[in-house]
This record gives structure tokens, C-alpha cells and sequence, in this order.
């Protein structure tokens, strides 16, 4: 409900008219509302979709990682540098998309209760910096077959790393429970073939995502809006 009446209150004459003219709606409507802040697959948003770079939050090494020292980690911006929770309370987005998973899958495996905290450590923080903030969490995108990856570095198979996201997404939706001004997003289901893998066709080097993925997952982010 909060979000329906945020988005009709940011953006409803844009929606009305992407419902006639799609690719207006693309890049006027539901996309104006929206910052992401989250790990490599987020901030590639900046060169691989039409998401401005300023609306994607990113820190000097282009990734993050959800631990307890994130709120402290600088992000970088044209100019300065900010955490995000100040990052938050200047730039007030609307809606900010959070993505986290694959950098902690093995951490969060051995400690979920300690994973999960973090998370809702970093919503908090985002949520008292900027009140009117609603937080859309995506679910971990899942990784390609042994045979398409070209610098695997974890320690198990991505077959079980897909095993130990799979379970990372099924407790996203706990984080409903604690905030009222969030939701949880499948956005791994369209890039996920019936193997659970990563679709080889939306990959770079088998972890990483590829401008057809994008796209794929921005249309996904316009469904969630229209069923709102």
C-alpha cells in the first residue's frame, strides 16, 4: 500500500502513458523512482542498462559486501565520498533497491541469523536517515554451470553455491516481518533456467550479468510496479 501510494504520487501521469508507449515508460516512468545500492551485479547497472550511474550507488572497488562494516564503507559520488545511510539522507531516493548475496553465500550459510541482522541493520539505518524511503529487496541472482565460468573462486560447486542462495532467498521475505516500508523482489526467477542455473545467454563469464539480462530484470521491476 505504501509503495502503490508512492509511486502514484511520483510518477502516475508517466505510468499512464507507458501503458500506450512502452519504451516511453522504460526510461520516464517506473525507472525514474528507483536507486540501486548492492554488489557487482548492481553496479555494472551503470554500463549495462539504461539506469543513470548517479542512481547507482557503488563504493571505489565497485562492489559490496553485507557485513557489519558496510555502514561504515564509503560510497563514491561525483562530489565526495558518503556511507549510505548519509547517502540516504541527501539524496532521499524514493525507492532504493538493495542486492546482496553472492559475496557472503558462504557466511550466510554457516550464520544466517547473523546475515539476516546485517540486512536489517542496513534497512534501519537507510530508513532513519531517509523516513519517506521504500526498500525493495531482490532475491541472489543464481550463477552459470561449472563449464561457463572463467575465474571461479569459491570453494564449492556452483551448484551448491546455487543450493545456498536458493536458501538465501527463501528467507529474504522474513525481512516483511521487521519494516513496513519494504518488499522483497523475485528478480532470479527470469534469469534462471530449470537447472537453476544462470541462463548462459544473460552471462558474461557465469557470474556476472550481461545488457539482455538487465533488460530482463528491469522488465521485472516494470511488472512489480504494474501489479502495484
Amino acid at each position: 500500500m505504501r509503495f502503490k501510494k508512492l509511486f502514484t504520487t511520483l510518477c502516475l501521469s508517466s505510468l499512464l502513458l507507458s501503458l500506450a508507449s512502452p519504451a516511453f515508460g522504460e526510461e520516464r516512468g517506473f525507472l525514474d523512482v528507483l536507486t540501486f545500492f548492492g554488489e557487482s551485479t548492481t553496479t555494472h547497472l551503470r554500463s549495462r542498462s539504461i539506469i543513470p550511474s548517479e542512481r547507482v550507488w557503488a563504493n571505489a572497488s565497485g562492489t559490496a559486501k553485507l557485513d557489519s562494516t558496510l555502514l561504515v564503507r564509503p560510497l563514491l559520488f561525483q562530489d565526495g565520498e558518503r556511507t549510505p545511510a548519509e547517502a540516504a539522507r541527501r539524496e532521499r531516493p524514493p525507492v532504493l533497491v538493495l542486492s546482496f548475496g553472492l559475496n557472503g553465500i558462504l557466511y550466510f550459510s554457516d550464520h544466517p541469523n547473523v546475515y539476516l541482522e546485517s540486512y536489517r541493520q542496513l534497512i534501519q539505518e537507510i530508513h532513519e536517515a531517509s523516513p519517506d524511503t521504500y526498500v525493495l529487496v531482490q532475491t541472489v541472482y543464481p550463477v552459470a554451470d561449472g563449464f561457463l565460468q572463467k575465474d571461479w573462486r569459491f570453494s564449492v560447486s556452483p551448484k551448491e553455491i546455487n543450493r545456498r542462495i536458493s536458501l538465501l532467498n527463501e528467507n529474504l521475505p522474513s525481512l516483511r516481518e521487521d519494516f513496513d516500508f519494504l518488499d522483497v523482489i523475485d528478480t532470479a526467477s527470469p534469469l534462471t533456467d530449470e537447472g537453476g542455473y544462470l541462463k548462459s545467454d544473460f552471462t558474461t563469464d557465469g557470474i556476472h550479468l550481461n545488457e539482455q539480462a538487465y533488460a530482463a530484470v528491469l522488465e521485472r521491476f516494470r511488472q512489480y510496479v504494474l501489479r502495484k
